[in-house]
């Protein structure tokens, strides 16, 4: 049956088929013709693919004859098949689809399996197997006038936003939007707008794409956010994720800002990085629980004028090496006088960065927290004050993961750091584990190594623990049995439910030995009930001591107007 059809040929097969026929996914391989006979659905595609490409003969003599022998040959197999039961009969429509002479004796056989098709759907199948199925075999039906009576019924026509009709079959657009799919196989309402509010453009774009998984270029950068924007209403995951990649290979100097821009007031990371392709000096991503983040290699003059543009909106920065040189980013910031008004965070760890730290104050005069090596902090003269940070993490070396030893970490937690940082309200310490190693206070100041303690008691510092000092301290440590917050009254919900995040999915125990939080002491804290309940879920081998509570449950805004509304009532 597959006499003059070279192994070069399945090189541009799908890589499943492939596979399957061939048992690798070498380009060159011989064809395993048991494997297509024994699988109908497979010897399927195989012949629709040879429909598609044409199938390369011997000779140019020979093609035209080899094909039609070759091809005829298969497709009497596959008749053969489905008398036999062995093909589905939607695997058989589609041969007769894509077989005019065999179709025109079968007309009626295609119409009556198809007509049965769409109405089990009608019934009020959700299957998305089958309703892309059946969206392939009414696209198919549109190249025959013979079967426009049962096709337009499976049309449908809506008015766009700019108050143009246009008209698509509603299963092919069901089996990809998941959005629509309700109203458009008529279970839902029978409105004769669109749901969502699109253009006749965007209409067109998105049924181009339905039809076949691409996107015209002639779309503007504008146009392609808008796009994403609505496929991400839709739920269309495929078309979102074809406009991150346009997205990514179009961006330019002149689109980047108002890709980051959108990427911003969207909070969307996925836009946001796209525009990392386009600037290896400048990298950008995005935090749930601070905003834009951006991280330093170098400045050139594009990256200065990106930076000013988006000065309002940097919320952290990460200055970072680049080679064997320190952070060039960090001294240009300083020698320039590149400001970051609304920074809260700085992330510098270089050993030679003393002297352009000293000029970050004015830069940054939003800034509470930093972030340095030990080499940098050494480095700063007597003289050099930053009143501004609250929140000080030195590390051990020029790397963010590396170390103090002990003796080091102990002549640290005594250095007077105040007379630099003279409103610091905490400052952690990088150190391996040490069971001896303790929380310090000084000049109204926490000084925590970021350890694993065996047990965390915070009730003497009660009056410096804020909502924000903890969530840093959980952050660099780790509590393996009891975390002790007895008396902490400045902290709320917010805080407690930081440390759900950060033990929730850690495991009570590993190799027999605690790994997770064992037991929470909450009394006196400021929280609600309903927090309470939501840390017994979250940690349920957690035992919360929580005490009387100075607050209530938490109530809707609702039912407290409706509470009263209900008491002036009466």
């Amino acid at each position: 049956m597959f006499v003059g059809i070279k192994p070069d040929f399945i090189k541009d097969l799908p890589v499943r088929l492939r596979y399957f026929i061939t048992g690798s996914h070498n380009i060159n391989p011989e064809l395993d013709l048991i494997a297509l006979e024994e699988k109908p659905s497979l010897l399927l595609r195989f012949y629709l693919h040879c429909i598609d490409k044409k199938l390369p003969g011997s000779s140019e003599d020979l093609v035209d004859q080899c094909n039609a022998a070759i091809l005829g040959s298969m497709r009497k197999k596959l008749v053969d098949q489905y008398e036999a039961q062995k093909l589905s009969e939607y695997h058989y429509v589609k041969l007769l689809l894509k077989s005019p002479d065999l179709l025109e004796k079968n007309k009626d056989k295609v119409s009556q399996l198809a007509q049965s098709f769409f109405e089990q759907i009608k019934k009020g199948s959700h299957d998305e197997t089958m309703l892309r199925r059946a969206g392939k075999i009414a696209l198919s039906l549109r190249a025959y006038d013979s079967f426009d009576d049962l096709r337009k019924p499976l049309d449908i026509t809506i008015t766009s936003t700019d108050k143009k009709e246009y008209t698509f079959n509603r299963l092919s657009w069901a089996a990809k939007i998941p959005a629509w799919r309700s109203w458009l196989i008529g279970l839902g309402s029978q409105q004769k707008n669109n749901p969502v509010g699109l253009s006749k453009r965007f209409l067109e774009v998105i049924d181009q794409f339905v039809k076949e998984s691409t996107l015209p270029d002639s779309l503007t950068m504008e146009e392609l956010l808008e796009l994403y924007q609505k496929a991400e209403e839709l739920l269309y995951d495929d078309l979102k994720k074809d406009c991150i990649e346009k997205i990514r290979k179009w961006i330019s100097p002149e689109t980047v800002y108002v890709v980051l821009k959108t990427g911003i007031e969207r909070q969307d990371e996925m836009l946001i990085k796209c525009c990392n392709w386009f600037n290896t000096n400048v990298q950008f991503s995005w935090k749930s629980s601070s905003g834009l983040c951006v991280t330093l290699y170098d400045i050139g003059p594009n990256t200065k004028i990106l930076l000013n543009a988006l000065s309002s909106d940097i919320q952290e920065v990460y200055f970072e090496r680049k080679g064997k040189a320190g952070s060039i980013a960090a001294l240009k910031v300083a020698h320039q006088g590149i400001q970051f008004p609304e920074v809260k965070a700085i992330y510098l760890y270089n050993g030679e960065s003393e002297s352009c730290l000293a000029k970050f104050p004015p830069l940054f005069p939003k800034a509470r927290k930093l972030n340095i090596d030990k080499d940098t902090y050494a480095g700063l003269s007597e003289t050099f004050t930053w009143p501004g940070i609250e929140i000080l993490r030195i590390s051990g070396g020029r790397y963010r993961s590396e170390t103090f030893d002990k003796q080091t970490l102990l002549e640290l937690l005594n250095k007077p750091v105040l007379f630099q940082f003279p409103n610091l309200k905490l400052f952690l310490l990088s150190c391996g584990d040490d069971s001896e190693i303790t929380i310090k206070s000084r000049y109204n100041a926490l000084g925590v190594p970021s350890a694993t303690f065996k047990e965390m008691d915070l009730q003497p510092y009660a009056n410096m623990i804020t909502d924000e000092i903890l969530i840093e301290i959980i952050e660099h440590t780790n509590v393996v049995e009891k975390l002790v917050l007895s008396g902490c009254s400045k902290i709320t919900n917010r805080a407690v439910l930081a440390i759900c995040s950060r033990y929730e999915h850690l495991p009570i125990f590993f190799d027999g030995r605690p790994t997770g939080l064992q037991e929470l002491h909450l009394q006196g804290c400021n929280i609600s009930s309903d927090t309470i309940e939501k840390v017994k879920k979250s940690l349920p081998h957690c035992k919360v001591i929580s005490g009387s509570l100075k607050r209530p449950a938490d109530t809707p805004l609702e039912d407290l107007r409706d509470s009263k509304k209900s008491k002036e009532e009466v």
